[in-house]
């Protein structure tokens, strides 16, 4: 559950407000442009649209691919994912500060998430894994391959239903962190 905070979701909108902020920049340069007399306008107008649409496509289907096709594939989307990733983790213990008082634990999570985050196999998906193990106190582990955590203490159902609400607000978190960086650009 937790890599799919980044695959799923923070990805997805990560790449659609770098589409948003890619066709600002090409209208900053249409601006320049056409205040020097050279109209640049026909050609942007179709650009713009079809950047805007397909950057988030592109990285849909680069993600889903990972699983189908095989190598190449995935390391594209390890290197799609390294950034939206470690934004994924901060805001899991940004989320997990905001539920402290519900027995979320985000000094813990911070922790084992610097501590934790490269100990799996994969470069990305440990960012999300590590602090959400450290907020609920557990060990997340795959004998021989990893252990996120240092408690030993097994999952429980109230577990669960606590990760779904911290992953829920991690990535409602990120929507609005994302709303805020576009609304300051576009308003002020």
């Amino acid at each position: 559950m937790s890599e799919n905070i980044t695959d799923s979701n923070i990805s997805p909108i990560f790449y659609h407000v770098l589409g948003i902020l890619a066709v600002i920049i090409l209208n900053i340069f249409n601006i320049i442009h056409l205040s020097s007399n050279i109209n640049i306008q026909s050609w942007t107008t179709n650009f713009i649209l079809i950047l805007l649409i397909s950057v988030p496509v592109i990285y849909r289907i680069i993600n889903t691919l990972d699983a189908m096709v095989g190598y190449f594939p995935a390391k594209l989307d390890d290197i799609l994912n390294f950034i939206p990733a470690r934004i994924s983790g901060f805001h899991v213990i940004f989320a997990s500060y905001i539920l402290s008082k519900s027995d979320f634990n985000w000094k813990n999570s911070y922790q084992i998430m610097s501590r934790d985050s490269n100990n799996s196999p994969s470069h990305n998906f440990g960012f999300t894994m590590a602090p959400i193990a450290g907020s609920l106190n557990i060990s997340l582990e795959k004998k021989g391959v990893y252990k996120i955590g240092y408690n030993d203490r097994f999952l429980k159902r109230n577990d669960i239903i606590k990760a779904v609400k911290l992953s829920k607000l991690s990535i409602y978190l990120f929507i609005l962190v994302s709303f805020i960086i576009l609304f300051l650009y576009f308003f002020i």
